[in-house]
């Protein structure tokens, strides 16, 4: 558990790799390179940013970014998250759209850590990868 007012601005790198065809994968490989930031804004909120950037692997000319989405999965302590994260973001999110970010509000002064996931899946709902970021909730 931590004081909210205590907390700092945090980054992280993240490089993944997965195919935009499950059938398929060698041919449709793609990596995804990005950032999870958590920025404290104000004495009782803060901003959730996920950043990437999706391409081809060299010589997989069968791969497409357009079929990959990104869709949050909030379980456990993030569950309450989740309606500050569809205040403006929809279920899915095209993956060339490249940043997705929301602000969570009225949190008490002690906090703890927990962590949503967001998915990169297909437009029928198939996960083929995911990255964990870290949030921050009330402790009680």
């Amino acid at each position: 558990m931590s004081k909210f007012f205590d907390l700092k601005t945090f980054s992280d790198k993240f490089r993944i790799f997965l195919p935009s065809d499950p059938t398929n994968p060698f041919d449709t490989m793609l990596m995804i390179e990005g950032d999870i930031v958590f920025l404290p804004d104000g004495n009782s909120s803060y901003i959730s940013i996920l950043e990437w950037n999706i391409t081809r692997i060299n010589g997989r000319e069968k791969s497409d970014p357009s079929l990959v989405y990104v869709r949050p999965r909030f379980d456990g302590s993030s569950k309450d998250l989740s309606r500050f994260y569809f205040k403006n973001n929809k279920e899915l999110t095209e993956s060339k759209q490249s940043k997705i970010s929301f602000t969570v509000t009225d949190l008490p002064d002690i906090v703890k850590m927990t962590y949503a996931t967001y998915e990169f899946v297909t437009a029928q709902g198939i996960v083929l990868g995911a990255v964990q970021v870290p949030l921050f909730v009330p402790a009680a």
